[in-house]
Protein backbone atom coordinates (compact mmCIF):
# COMPACT_ATOMS: atom_id res chain seq x y z
CA UNK A 1 0.00 0.00 0.00
CA UNK A 2 2.88 2.56 0.84
CA UNK A 3 4.83 2.08 -2.45
CA UNK A 4 1.63 2.67 -4.55
CA UNK A 5 0.73 5.72 -2.80
CA UNK A 6 3.99 6.89 -2.76
CA UNK A 7 4.32 6.17 -6.63
CA UNK A 8 1.09 7.87 -6.87
CA UNK A 9 2.10 10.55 -5.18
CA UNK A 10 5.59 11.27 -7.01
CA UNK A 11 3.74 10.54 -10.45
CA UNK A 12 1.35 13.42 -10.03
CA UNK A 13 3.80 15.78 -8.42
CA UNK A 14 5.58 15.47 -11.72
CA UNK A 15 2.92 15.27 -14.11
CA UNK A 16 1.66 18.65 -13.09
CA UNK A 17 4.68 20.04 -11.70
CA UNK A 18 7.65 18.82 -13.15
CA UNK A 19 8.92 18.02 -9.88
CA UNK A 20 10.58 14.95 -8.71
CA UNK A 21 10.69 13.73 -5.41
CA UNK A 22 12.45 11.32 -2.89
CA UNK A 23 10.45 10.45 -0.23
CA UNK A 24 11.90 9.70 3.32
CA UNK A 25 9.29 7.49 5.77
CA UNK A 26 8.89 6.18 9.28
CA UNK A 27 6.91 4.04 10.55
CA UNK A 28 6.92 1.06 13.49
CA UNK A 29 5.72 -2.34 12.24
CA UNK A 30 3.93 -5.07 14.23
CA UNK A 31 6.50 -6.21 16.47
CA UNK A 32 6.95 -1.79 17.36
CA UNK A 33 10.66 -1.87 15.64
CA UNK A 34 10.77 1.36 14.45
CA UNK A 35 11.66 1.44 10.80
CA UNK A 36 13.01 4.60 8.21
CA UNK A 37 13.50 4.42 4.71
CA UNK A 38 13.94 6.20 1.25
CA UNK A 39 11.55 5.64 -1.62
CA UNK A 40 11.42 6.57 -5.00
CA UNK A 41 10.05 5.93 -8.54
CA UNK A 42 11.69 8.36 -10.72
CA UNK A 43 13.25 5.79 -13.09
CA UNK A 44 9.36 4.68 -14.08
CA UNK A 45 8.98 8.31 -14.78
CA UNK A 46 9.31 9.63 -18.12
CA UNK A 47 12.51 8.02 -18.02
CA UNK A 48 13.67 9.76 -14.89
CA UNK A 49 17.27 8.36 -12.90
CA UNK A 50 16.75 7.06 -9.00
CA UNK A 51 18.29 9.08 -6.81
CA UNK A 52 19.32 6.41 -4.95
CA UNK A 53 21.24 4.95 -8.30
CA UNK A 54 22.98 8.36 -8.53
CA UNK A 55 24.10 8.72 -5.08
CA UNK A 56 24.97 5.44 -4.37
CA UNK A 57 26.01 6.83 -0.24
CA UNK A 58 23.13 8.45 0.81
CA UNK A 59 22.45 6.83 3.59
CA UNK A 60 25.50 8.08 5.43
CA UNK A 61 24.75 11.76 4.80
CA UNK A 62 24.03 13.83 7.39
CA UNK A 63 20.27 14.53 6.30
CA UNK A 64 19.80 10.22 6.94
CA UNK A 65 21.03 10.69 10.37
CA UNK A 66 18.52 13.50 11.36
CA UNK A 67 16.09 11.55 9.56
CA UNK A 68 16.71 8.70 11.26
CA UNK A 69 17.14 10.82 14.88
CA UNK A 70 13.50 11.76 14.00
CA UNK A 71 11.79 8.78 13.43
CA UNK A 72 13.56 7.57 17.11
CA UNK A 73 11.47 11.23 17.95
CA UNK A 74 8.26 10.41 16.48
CA UNK A 75 8.23 7.05 17.63
CA UNK A 76 10.35 6.39 20.84
CA UNK A 77 8.25 7.19 23.77
CA UNK A 78 4.98 6.16 22.22
CA UNK A 79 5.05 3.43 24.92
CA UNK A 80 5.93 5.45 27.49
CA UNK A 81 9.13 3.81 28.20
CA UNK A 82 13.00 5.36 27.72
CA UNK A 83 14.30 4.52 24.52
CA UNK A 84 17.27 2.55 24.81
CA UNK A 85 18.56 2.45 21.05
CA UNK A 86 22.15 3.86 20.63
CA UNK A 87 22.52 7.76 19.53
CA UNK A 88 24.38 7.96 16.50
CA UNK A 89 27.51 9.87 16.84
CA UNK A 90 27.42 11.95 12.92
CA UNK A 91 30.61 12.83 11.59
CA UNK A 92 31.48 16.26 9.33
CA UNK A 93 32.81 15.60 5.69
CA UNK A 94 36.56 15.47 7.58
CA UNK A 95 35.32 12.94 9.63
CA UNK A 96 35.41 14.43 12.78
CA UNK A 97 32.74 13.30 15.15
CA UNK A 98 29.84 16.21 15.75
CA UNK A 99 28.33 16.52 19.06
CA UNK A 100 24.92 14.71 19.22
CA UNK A 101 21.76 16.51 19.18
CA UNK A 102 19.46 15.65 21.67
CA UNK A 103 16.22 17.15 21.99
CA UNK A 104 14.58 15.48 24.75
CA UNK A 105 16.89 13.90 27.42
CA UNK A 106 14.30 12.37 29.34
CA UNK A 107 13.00 9.99 26.33
CA UNK A 108 16.01 8.11 26.63
CA UNK A 109 17.72 5.96 29.15
CA UNK A 110 21.07 7.59 30.94
CA UNK A 111 23.20 4.33 29.80
CA UNK A 112 22.15 5.40 26.53
CA UNK A 113 23.18 9.04 27.17
CA UNK A 114 26.20 8.04 28.80
CA UNK A 115 26.99 5.69 25.62
CA UNK A 116 26.71 8.92 23.44
CA UNK A 117 29.44 10.80 25.63
CA UNK A 118 31.94 7.89 25.88
CA UNK A 119 31.78 7.26 21.98
CA UNK A 120 31.60 11.36 20.94
CA UNK A 121 34.91 11.58 23.08
CA UNK A 122 36.76 8.32 21.77
CA UNK A 123 36.11 9.11 18.44
CA UNK A 124 36.96 12.83 18.76
CA UNK A 125 40.16 11.75 19.84
CA UNK A 126 40.79 9.34 17.23
CA UNK A 127 39.88 11.75 14.76
CA UNK A 128 42.74 14.34 16.58
CA UNK A 129 45.30 11.86 17.01
CA UNK A 130 44.62 10.04 13.35
CA UNK A 131 45.17 6.77 15.61
CA UNK A 132 42.21 4.85 15.30
CA UNK A 133 43.09 2.39 18.07
CA UNK A 134 43.90 4.63 20.87
CA UNK A 135 41.82 4.09 24.05
CA UNK A 136 40.67 6.82 26.18
CA UNK A 137 41.97 6.51 30.07
CA UNK A 138 39.14 7.37 31.91
CA UNK A 139 41.20 7.23 35.30
CA UNK A 140 43.31 9.44 33.71
CA UNK A 141 40.61 11.87 32.03
CA UNK A 142 39.36 12.07 35.79
CA UNK A 143 42.11 13.05 37.75
CA UNK A 144 43.72 15.26 35.42
CA UNK A 145 40.87 16.55 32.56
CA UNK A 146 43.06 19.16 31.49
CA UNK A 147 45.92 17.26 30.73
CA UNK A 148 44.04 15.69 27.76
CA UNK A 149 42.26 18.16 26.93
CA UNK A 150 42.65 22.36 26.55
CA UNK A 151 41.90 24.49 29.39
CA UNK A 152 39.03 26.21 27.51
CA UNK A 153 37.36 23.60 25.66
CA UNK A 154 35.28 23.18 28.90
CA UNK A 155 34.21 24.83 31.21
CA UNK A 156 35.93 24.70 34.25
CA UNK A 157 33.52 23.31 36.79
CA UNK A 158 32.75 20.41 34.57
CA UNK A 159 34.47 17.22 35.52
CA UNK A 160 34.56 14.64 32.83
CA UNK A 161 35.27 10.93 33.86
CA UNK A 162 34.01 7.78 32.72
CA UNK A 163 30.34 8.87 31.62
CA UNK A 164 28.83 5.64 33.08
CA UNK A 165 30.22 7.34 36.82
CA UNK A 166 28.26 10.47 35.85
CA UNK A 167 25.03 11.05 36.68
CA UNK A 168 22.39 11.57 34.00
CA UNK A 169 22.51 15.68 34.42
CA UNK A 170 26.02 15.95 34.26
CA UNK A 171 25.97 13.61 30.79
CA UNK A 172 23.41 16.10 29.59
CA UNK A 173 25.49 18.57 30.93
CA UNK A 174 28.79 17.70 28.90
CA UNK A 175 26.59 17.21 25.64
CA UNK A 176 24.79 21.00 26.39
CA UNK A 177 27.52 23.15 27.07
CA UNK A 178 30.64 21.72 27.89
CA UNK A 179 31.07 19.77 24.63
CA UNK A 180 28.85 22.63 22.28
CA UNK A 181 32.17 23.52 20.39
CA UNK A 182 32.17 21.69 17.44
CA UNK A 183 35.98 20.47 17.87
CA UNK A 184 37.75 19.82 21.20
CA UNK A 185 41.21 20.75 21.52
CA UNK A 186 43.39 17.99 23.14
CA UNK A 187 46.75 18.57 24.94
CA UNK A 188 48.85 15.33 23.17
Amino acid sequence: MRGRVIRDFQEQLYRYCGIRTFVLCTWTDETNTIRACGQEYNKYIDNGVDFKSMIRDWETAPLWNSWKRYSQRCFANASGKANHEPIMIELDREGCPLVPVIADYSQHHAKVIQGAVRDFLTLHLKFVTGRKNLAISWSALKKDQFAWLQEDSLPTDLQLQDPSKMSKDDVQLSLTTGMSRKRLEFNL
